[in-house]
């Protein structure tokens, strides 16, 4: 979206939180892969490891955007990192176990077998 803008004033002015909701939704997806998929020892290692990228990113990415913006136009920040999430793309789907779900078992509210409604 932002390499077919024709300004950066428009790119400014488009509201952030789409960008909030995805990063809202990723982090507890990513907690729950390594709380599913690593072993017990290796949690602790994982979720800091998860926990310092997260935090990293917010802070290397305006030095990063300020090299590439000096020595580049602005319209190729955004494609600089098409080839960084092509290859997250491919680490995650060889990385990450793919498991199939067995038969739903359902959820019942106790709470609710004492009171029905006929």
């Amino acid at each position: 979206m932002a390499k077919i803008m024709n300004n950066v004033r428009v790119l400014l002015d488009l509201p952030d939180h789409p960008a909030g909701r995805r990063t809202g939704m990723a982090l507890p997806l990513a907690m729950h892969i390594i709380l599913e998929h690593v072993p017990l020892e290796r949690r602790g290692f994982m979720v800091g490891v998860s926990t310092m990228t997260t935090c990293f990113a917010p802070a290397i990415g305006p030095t990063y955007g300020g090299v590439i913006l000096h020595e580049f136009n602005w319209n190729q920040i955004f494609l600089f990192l098409v080839p960084v999430l092509a290859c997250s793309f491919v680490t995650g789907i060889i990385s990450i176990p793919q498991r199939r779900i067995g038969q739903r078992t359902g959820f019942k509210f106790k709470f609710m077998e004492s009171h029905r409604y006929d």
